[in-house]
């Protein structure tokens, strides 16, 4: 008759190695979905200030991307 050895059992020590897994299964783990916004001007000559961002669009980051991208390539006579 073949007998395994006791091994001593520690239920704070199981608790703390299931957390530490949990962690790292969390960093580990990639979002299902991302969104990636691409915003840009067209001119009569092509595309000016394209510019992605991570995440959907709203009134600060278009105002944002109006102010440092598209308004500095724009010259008088580009809009009707």
């Amino acid at each position: 008759m073949n007998r395994l050895p006791l091994v001593a059992f520690s239920p704070v020590k199981f608790i703390a190695r299931r957390k530490q897994v949990a962690a790292t299964e969390r960093q580990l783990q990639t979002p299902r979905r991302q969104v990636a916004t691409l915003v840009y001007g067209l001119k009569h000559d092509g595309v000016v200030a394209p510019h992605t961002f991570t995440g959907a669009m709203n009134k600060r980051r278009f105002l944002g991307y109006l102010k440092r991208h598209l308004l500095p390539v724009l010259h008088k006579g580009d809009m009707w």
